[in-house]
């Protein structure tokens, strides 16, 4: 197909009927050759008649749509051949299997995306909300990911790619539910992230008091109260490591 970059989706395959099989003869060869030569011509009118996938954008779908997704646009980089990633803007990922930056693509990989395929040669993925989630909450910064994306990527990381993944990732960790005295709260250091979740009607209806203050100060001060209580356990945890035998009047003092 020249240069450009076509991906056929499983489901699209599976409804195109098989070539006939090979005859005996020179008669039967030629046969077909001449049906795969004409099924290759029809599906390549179909891609030029803008029936392909549309791929400027993010595609949030559960599932991509059948169809040829044409990559064609993709601008290589000048060592494209030793990197193991193709970036595409719709959030796939696809990595090359024999490569020999396979290993740490790999493992990179399965931190950030989800898999869809991973047949011998080429491993494809999904960069999705769930992915992303999982991965800031272990501590990978965003940017850290957009930046491995695009060293590992044969093209320019698509913009699309780069902007969902700084939308998924820049709420997290604004707020968070936490269960006291047998009741939930909703807790945040953003009280403009309070408000935008008192926008939600459902939210705004389980809410016990019907008005729009916030109890403050009450998170830091536990906060602060479990992060003393951990000092404390700590030293009493090195108090028994260094001298099981101490003072009775030190430890009496501590237990205070």
């Amino acid at each position: 197909v020249g240069r450009r970059w076509c991906l056929l989706s499983a489901e699209s395959v599976g409804k195109k009927k098989m070539p006939p099989r090979r005859k005996e003869g020179a008669g039967g060869v030629v046969e077909a050759n001449e049906s795969i030569a004409a099924r290759a011509k029809r599906q390549l009118l179909e891609l030029e008649a803008g029936e392909e996938t549309q791929t400027g954008e993010f595609d949030m779908s559960e599932e991509l749509p059948a169809g040829f997704r044409d990559y064609g646009g993709l601008g290589l980089k000048a060592d494209h051949r030793n990197r193991p990633l193709w970036v595409c803007p719709n959030g796939s990922i696809f990595l090359e299997a024999t490569s020999a930056l396979y290993g740490p693509a790999y493992d990179f990989l399965v931190a950030v995306a989800e898999p869809v395929a991973r047949p011998e040669y080429v491993h494809e993925y999904r960069v999705t909300p769930n992915s992303l989630y999982a991965a800031v909450s272990v501590a990978i910064d965003p940017e850290d990911i957009i930046a491995v994306l695009d060293k590992l990527s044969k093209v320019t990381l698509p913009e699309s790619v780069r902007k969902f993944i700084l939308e998924c990732t820049q709420n997290y960790g604004r707020a968070k539910l936490v269960l006291r005295q047998n009741r939930h709260h909703v807790e945040s250091r953003d009280a403009e992230a309070l408000r935008e979740l008192l926008s939600c009607d459902e939210i705004r209806e389980a809410r016990d008091d019907g008005d729009d203050d916030f109890a403050i100060g009450e998170a830091q001060t536990e906060v602060a109260a479990n992060r003393a209580y951990l000092e404390l356990a700590a030293e009493l945890d090195d108090d028994d490591d260094d001298d099981d035998g101490g003072d009775d009047d030190d430890q009496g003092g501590v237990a205070q």
